[in-house]
């Protein structure tokens, strides 16, 4: 399918929103509104940059934590 021609960059992403799934991951860390702070987070690449990370190109430095294995 051709990618269709957009004006400008916000349409692309709105475009981008509505025809693509987008991989994501999230995460929080706190107590909530009744017991303290919470902090939420949420990151996305490129399915590009996926391929990279899941191949050991990029991010190689980058641990967890809670890593079991």
């Amino acid at each position: 399918m051709p990618e269709p021609k957009l004006s400008n960059f916000f349409e692309l992403e709105e475009h981008r929103f509505y025809s693509e799934s987008i991989p994501c991951g999230i995460d929080e860390a706190g107590r909530g509104p009744y017991a303290g702070p919470l902090s939420v987070a949420l990151v996305s690449f490129s399915q590009n940059s996926l391929t990279q990370i899941l191949e050991g190109k990029i991010l190689k430095g980058l641990t967890d934590s809670k890593k079991t294995f």
